[in-house]
């Protein structure tokens, strides 16, 4: 099942709400565990991130930030995120922050989904359960990777894939 970390930058209250459509969105995807830290003490109800927690165990991050967030604390979550065993196959959204953090979200070398919506909320929502659909659909790829030793060359082989492409996994 796949794991997502909302995480908040900065001290703004009216992030909290933000976040809590992310994690919503999240939640929608069956089976998805989501976790959520602020990088900054007393940000609504989040409890501050582990300074020594690594972003990188996590199938799916989406940063929640304001327009005008100072990147300041940015590249302090982010370097955490791309230095711990440098996870190309983390999945990766972002509410608000503007280029700069979008720049430093590519920079990580994960996989960057966007989404739209007309209000912040909408797109919240969006962002998080696109996160948590995009990470369940890579972490399965790669239990293939690491499952399927054997090549699909034999039209006639039969195997146990369990792809139900018409629900939510």
């Amino acid at each position: 099942m796949p794991s997502v970390m909302v995480l908040v930058l900065g001290k703004d209250f009216s992030l909290a709400t933000v976040a809590d459509a992310v994690v919503a969105g999240a939640k929608s995807v069956r089976f998805t565990e989501v976790t959520a830290r602020a990088i900054e003490p007393d940000v609504f109800r989040y409890r501050v991130l582990d300074t020594d927690a690594s972003l990188s165990s996590f199938d799916g991050v989406v940063v929640v930030a304001s327009d005008e967030e100072s990147t300041t604390s940015l590249p302090t979550a982010l370097t955490r995120l791309s230095h711990h065993a440098a996870r190309v196959d983390t999945v990766l959204g972002r509410v608000g922050g503007g280029a700069a953090l979008v720049a430093d979200l590519v920079a990580t070398g994960g996989i960057v989904v966007s989404s739209t919506g007309d209000t912040i909320e909408e797109r919240a929502h969006a962002t998080g359960e696109r996160v948590a659909k995009v990470a369940g659909w890579v972490r399965h790829a790669l239990g293939h990777e690491v499952g399927d030793k054997h090549e699909h060359r034999n039209p006639d082989h039969e195997h146990d894939h369990h792809h139900d492409h018409g629900h939510h996994h």
